[in-house]
């Protein structure tokens, strides 16, 4: 029987990740809320980003889908949550 691992990734790809998905952290933040009804805190977005905590498996697998979007349909879905949850 194998042993399944769940994914990784360092505070550096998540990081690159943001990056290369055009979000800042409290972006992305707004993104997660608009996602899933529910608040991340800065704080936890922070600490994935400087290492402090690793990064969930269920954040990986969301960045890891947002990557497979079209930039277009990225870009409006990113305003949306803009406009949303701006604050």
């Amino acid at each position: 029987m194998s042993e399944q691992t769940s994914p990784r990734m360092d505070h550096e790809a998540f990081r690159a990740a943001l990056e290369h998905l055009g979000l800042s952290q409290r972006a992305f933040a707004r993104l997660l809320l608009h996602l899933s009804g529910r608040q991340t805190h800065i704080k936890s977005i922070s600490r994935w980003a400087t290492g402090e905590r690793p990064v969930s498996a269920s954040i990986i697998a969301i960045l890891a889908l947002l990557e497979m979007l079209p930039q277009a349909s990225l870009r409006k879905l990113i305003k949306e949550a803009d406009n949303a949850h701006r604050g």
